[in-house]
């Protein structure tokens, strides 16, 4: 597809863990295809979602939050972040409401400072998330406060994506701002990412969801076969954890925990893939493999 009038390009949507990046973009594109909890770090790889309307196509870039580095894998997650800015026509960064009395904009601003610092802030289009959880009247504050503290050339952008209030808004401002080119994927596709990893993306979802404490930061899922046949895709994976007590929490008493992981997990799958599909999960223990880099790099998270 190509006009002098059709538009493309990337967007990142960026922003502090468990700001609603990943809510907005399956928001956006209708269907769930980004993890998501309520838990920072859901999120780990830059993750592209491919929204195509009459004369645009959008390449949202789903990255993990910005937050302060002290693993390996954290760096990633940050370096993984920046990444996606740097490549980005537009950011679009997500102030979460919900968060900005309680612990104040301390992450915020080291994102707004490193942006500012590599020149990337005229990119910016700035969005407070979660409105629809404020009273109007906390709502104009927080947005006189943000509008102050970063100088943006851009209004505020107010949005709730659990509401659909803004979000159509968002679209076309984010539209307005890609340059003209022609569409990078075909119509049908919603991602450049295969079945294998969004497989493991939605059991590892199913981990932050079902478990509390240190369990989900503690956990990665590698697909090991996937059989896709007409009827039935048959799925094999491995959830790791660092320590034993924590593979006793994930199976769960007589493998309760690790079934209801499987048969949620497992929903998911066939509504993505379209099919009925057969999962197999084993867990295993990989002592402080968030600092191990040769699993990190075999992960994908190096």
């Amino acid at each position: 597809m190509s006009s002098s009038n059709f538009k493309s390009g990337y967007v990142s949507v960026s922003g502090v863990p468990n700001a609603g990046k990943s809510t907005l973009i399956n928001r956006i594109l209708g269907t769930k295809l980004l993890a998501v909890s309520d838990k920072p770090q859901t999120t780990r790889n830059k993750i592209l979602g491919i929204f195509n309307i009459k004369d645009a196509q959008i390449l949202f870039l789903d990255t993990p939050g910005w937050h302060d580095i002290d693993k390996d894998i954290n760096q990633f997650y940050v370096n993984e972040a920046m990444s996606a800015c740097k490549d980005a026509d537009v950011i679009v960064y997500l102030f979460d409401s919900a968060k900005i009395d309680q612990k104040g904009l301390k992450l915020d601003d080291a994102f707004m400072e490193e942006i500012t610092k590599t020149g990337l802030k005229q990119k910016v289009l700035p969005v407070l998330s979660k409105v629809d959880m404020l009273s109007d009247k906390v709502v104009v504050e927080l947005a006189a406060k943000l509008k102050g503290r970063y100088s943006f050339k851009e209004d505020l952008l107010l949005l709730s994506s659990e509401k659909s209030l803004g979000v159509n808004e968002l679209i076309s401002k984010v539209k307005d701002r890609l340059p003209e080119g022609p569409a990078y994927y075909p119509q049908d596709e919603l991602t450049d990412r295969n079945m294998r990893f969004l497989c493991a993306e939605i059991i590892r979802e199913k981990v932050f969801l079902l478990t509390k404490e240190e369990i989900p930061y503690s956990v990665a899922v590698q697909v090991m076969d996937y059989q896709e046949k007409d009827t039935l895709h048959k799925i094999s994976a491995e959830i790791y954890v660092e320590r034993d007590s924590q593979k006793s929490i994930l199976i769960g008493k007589s493998g309760e925990m690790i079934k209801q992981i499987g048969t949620t997990a497992r929903k998911d799958i066939e509504e993505l893939a379209g099919s009925k599909v057969f999962l197999e999960l084993f867990v295993k223990v990989k002592k402080n493999w968030t600092k191990d880099e040769q699993f990190l790099k075999e992960l994908g998270y190096k």
